[in-house]
């Protein structure tokens, strides 16, 4: 993903304004307000599925102190039951990746339980 950011940020002609920066959540060592924006991709869901709702709820607070604007991208899932033929993929095991996948509500009312103002939220028209 780094590679990517940097290739695209290269094609825009943005590379002088752009760093990429894998970091872990909620301790990230870095100063209040040191990004002008933040964007994380396929990355926090896994909090939420393995560590709990708190945890993660901590994770994005660490998140708005560090810039004045998020953007994310992660997979979620639409307000439908699971298919039956997907269910044994995401449910089995210790790890379960079904508690990972929220909706855009509940997303949103997470981001808004921290502080965060959400001006915009939606799922990929090809997700």
């Amino acid at each position: 993903m780094m590679e990517y950011v940097w290739r695209s940020a290269r094609e825009w002609s943005v590379e002088d304004r752009v760093l990429p920066v894998g970091v872990g959540v909620p301790r990230t060592r870095f100063a209040d307000g040191c990004f002008d924006a933040v964007y994380s991709t396929t990355a926090l869901e896994m909090i939420r599925g393995l560590e709990g709702e708190e945890k993660y709820q901590e994770c994005l607070a660490e998140v708005l102190r560090l810039g004045p604007l998020f953007g994310m991208g992660e997979p979620m899932h639409l307000d439908v039951e699971l298919p039956e033929d997907l269910a044994p993929l995401v449910t089995n095991g210790r790890d379960a990746w079904v508690d990972c996948f929220a909706t855009i509500g509940e997303l949103v009312d997470a981001f808004k339980s921290v502080g965060f103002e959400v001006l915009e939220s939606g799922y990929a028209h090809d997700a």
